[in-house]
């Protein structure tokens, strides 16, 4: 009996070593994430160490019912080769290696601003920077240049992966009810019948 015991404890041991290495050899080789200003949704696009890509954005309202709040999650996938071929063209346009206006000391400040941040992880580094009230906008004589190189980054994000309107699509299936969520200094609200 003891040996049987002992038998299915080693069993389990060992089935649970070699669960964790799968999970060590596939890991997050480069990711990229956006928070985008007025909206309330963070666009994650990953490449992992086996050569696979993944991403979806997340979009997080509250909903507001009598007297309580209940905070909505939900993520819609971004195609895999989408998500690749993404990747690629930011990472030519500079995405990794932009320069943060705080470091630069050029940053534009705006009363009740919204901001816009990019988290980039990479095998090499780590890094966050953020850029006040950048939208889907003209860029030709934006300054400084580091400001103007996130918008086209943005414009290029906002473009390629159509978050306008699946953000719509994601409104269009919710409950009626009163929903909210926060962007910069400001709350927006919405109602849904």
């Amino acid at each position: 009996m003891k040996k049987f015991f002992l038998s299915i404890l080693v069993l389990i041991s060992c089935l649970l070593f070699s669960q964790k290495n799968i999970e060590k050899e596939v890991s997050i080789k480069k990711m990229y994430q956006i928070n985008f200003a007025g909206f309330p949704r963070t666009a994650e696009l990953i490449e992992l160490t086996n050569g696979e890509y993944k991403g979806h954005f997340k979009i997080i309202l509250d909903r507001e019912n009598e007297n309580t709040t209940q905070e909505i999650q939900r993520e819609v996938a971004i195609n895999k080769t989408n998500v690749k071929e993404v990747m690629l063209i930011l990472e030519t346009m500079g995405i990794e290696t932009i320069t943060d206006c705080q470091k630069n000391n050029d940053c534009k400040e705006f009363p009740d601003a919204d901001f816009t941040s990019f988290k980039i992880k990479t095998e090499k580094t780590e890094r966050e920077y953020s850029f006040t009230n950048l939208s889907n906008q003209d860029i030709k004589n934006e300054k400084p240049e580091n400001r103007r190189q996130a918008q086209q980054i943005l414009n290029f994000i906002e473009k390629r992966l159509n978050f306008k309107i699946e953000f719509q699509k994601i409104k269009d299936k919710l409950p009626s009810g009163s929903y909210s969520y926060f962007s910069g200094n400001s709350i927006y609200s919405f109602e849904i019948k």
